[in-house]
């Protein structure tokens, strides 16, 4: 089924094959970042992801909606490719297909040097750059569509100025000091960098902006603080692993310890204030997710770790691996002091059924139990919080 009419596409196409050119066997994913995108004036709402399969020549054809359709919000989004090959290792990186370029084949915009960190966000036209220097941007800074920070007041603050349009830089900047996405949605540079794949705090970034101390001059002072030239975009990574691991913490802390109720079948953990003891992070199929737990428990409930469904039940048991729980739940977490207990990460491997509508999969804490009374509680208390924290370390390598 094509897009709705009115709404702007892309053609990629593309050939893998082998040095010695056999053909590459496997797919591409592109998968919009953010999940989901909207027109409303069109009244659709686009998500998910498109899989193109190479041929028996080792070639594809996607048609694909433009990252800068006018009519598609937010803006400023970009496609994750994800390479996954039966023959060969993979990769992903960020693909930004803008409407002016209506056919773009990969082989003219892929990053091409993946071991020394070459990455980008890649493009049929020129990206997007982000640009630094100490005091507001020059008038011939640049091209439309640039960003450019201000590191003059750095590491207390600094500004964000852009987009530049019809040659002109706006005549106020939006600090950006905080990184906490107070400059238009996604348009800020500091969250160019981290959609790009960049996985630094945003004072690590603004350091990374300042250029080395100037040069002893003759006087035998040190010069002034000398700005870093114009830097280019940050490697891009993958959905997990690769340069960076995607990461999702969780704590809680509003229970009043009254205790777990009853549940004579396998139940996700909740808090007396109706807080479901889970956590959620982007992955796509094939992704693994590992889980790692802290948090103190008493009583005769059996518990477990479960990756749900995209529906939000219970789907998979770390326990056992599979969609059947153990009798007794994970024996790492078994209800009693008389045994000795060796505990570690648990991993799940993500399959479609496990995604919901925002691009997310879920981890929850499950328990098992026919008493209710206040003997039996998984602690969620501003003393004894508890906490957990998923990573998305990517598929497993070919």
């Amino acid at each position: 089924m094509a897009l709705p009419p009115g709404l702007s596409t892309v053609t990629v196409t593309g050939t893998y094959l082998h040095p010695g050119g056999a053909p590459l066997k496997g797919s591409l994913l592109f998968k919009p970042e953010p999940a989901i995108l909207t027109s409303a004036s069109l009244g659709a709402l686009v998500l998910g992801t498109v899989e193109a399969t190479l041929d028996s020549n080792g070639t594809f054809t996607a048609t694909l909606l433009a990252t800068d359709d006018p009519d598609v919000t937010p803006v400023g989004w970009t496609y994750r490719v994800t390479e996954r090959w039966a023959d060969a290792n993979g990769r992903s990186y960020a693909l930004s297909l803008p409407a002016a370029t209506p056919t773009v084949d990969l082989a003219d915009v892929a990053p091409t040097a993946p071991a020394s960190g070459e990455y980008v966000v890649v493009t049929g036209p020129r990206g997007n750059a982000v640009l630094s220097g100490v005091g507001t941007p020059a008038s011939s800074l640049g091209a439309n569509g640039d960003y450019y920070v201000d590191t003059a007041a750095y590491p207390v603050s600094a500004t964000m100025y852009g987009p530049k349009a019809s040659g002109a830089w706006p005549l106020n900047g939006i600090p950006i000091g905080g990184g906490d996405g107070s400059g238009p949605p996604g348009k800020s540079a500091y969250e160019l960098a981290v959609l790009n794949g960049y996985s630094g705090t945003i004072t690590q970034w603004l350091a990374s902006l300042v250029g080395p101390a100037g040069a002893t001059g003759a006087t035998g002072a040190t010069g002034p603080q000398g700005p870093k030239g114009d830097k280019g975009d940050p490697g891009a990574a993958g959905s997990g692993g690769g340069a960076s691991i995607r990461t999702a913490t969780v704590r809680v802390t509003n229970d009043n310890l009254s205790g777990l109720p009853a549940a004579g079948s396998w139940a996700i953990v909740q808090t007396s204030g109706g807080t479901k003891l889970q956590a959620s992070i982007a992955a796509t199929v094939g992704d693994r997710i590992r889980v790692s737990g802290a948090f103190m428990r008493v009583g005769s409930h059996f518990l477990d770790w479960a990756l749900l469904s995209s529906a939000g039940a219970i789907s998979v048991y770390a326990g056992s691996g599979t969609s059947s729980p153990l009798l007794q739940g994970h024996p790492a977490m078994y209800p009693s002091l008389s045994f000795s207990y060796v505990t570690g990460d648990e991993l799940f491997t993500v399959s479609s059924g496990h995604i919901d509508g925002g691009g997310l999969a879920t981890i929850a804490l499950v328990h098992l139990g026919s008493s209710s009374d206040s003997s039996s509680k998984v602690y969620a208390y501003p003393d004894y919080p508890w906490r957990v924290r998923l990573e998305n370390i990517g598929p497993e390598p070919a």
